[in-house]
């Protein structure tokens, strides 16, 4: 959890710096910050989800299937946690474990779509599997912002 604080602290100080050289582009991004969160949260985990999908896929020779969803799994854990902690900010701990099922619950169902999406963009429509699973992350990441800013990660008055 500490070390969680301080990477988003450091990054967040980091990004403070460079766009004081650009106050325009400051003030709006400000105005859309969950939004802007939710994409660089959302970027890492696909970037991991990626990364993961190339080298399970080409390096290792695994069917390009498996290696969706090992891959999509792998980022559903990075996903979780720089939600929770960094784009809502989220500390509460108590409420953990039922954010973590939703979470899940969401992912599951994206699993379920991005396979089906997969197998219809590559094997029905010959796309490149990466170039399909670009298609298919940035399709699926708008139905998960809505469901996580209005159910998982709702704000509730105290």
């Amino acid at each position: 959890m500490r070390l969680i604080k301080l990477v988003c602290r450091e990054a967040r100080l980091i990004a403070d710096k460079i766009l004081s050289r650009f106050p325009r582009l400051h003030s709006r991004l400000y105005r859309h910050k969950l939004g802007v969160k939710y994409v660089i949260s959302g970027s890492t985990a696909a970037a991991i989800d990626f990364i993961l999908l190339f080298v399970l896929t080409d390096l290792l020779g695994i069917w390009y299937l498996t290696s969706a969803i090992l891959a999509y799994i792998s980022s559903f854990f990075t996903s979780f946690t720089l939600q929770k902690f960094w784009t809502f900010q989220d500390q509460d701990l108590k409420k953990i474990r039922k954010q973590f099922l939703i979470y899940l619950a969401v992912a599951l169902i994206g699993l379920l779509l991005n396979s089906i999406m997969m197998y219809f963009w590559v094997s029905a429509l010959h796309i490149w599997y990466l170039a399909a699973q670009f298609i298919t992350t940035g399709i699926l990441a708008i139905g998960s912002f809505a469901i996580n800013t209005t159910i998982t990660f709702k704000k509730t008055g105290k």
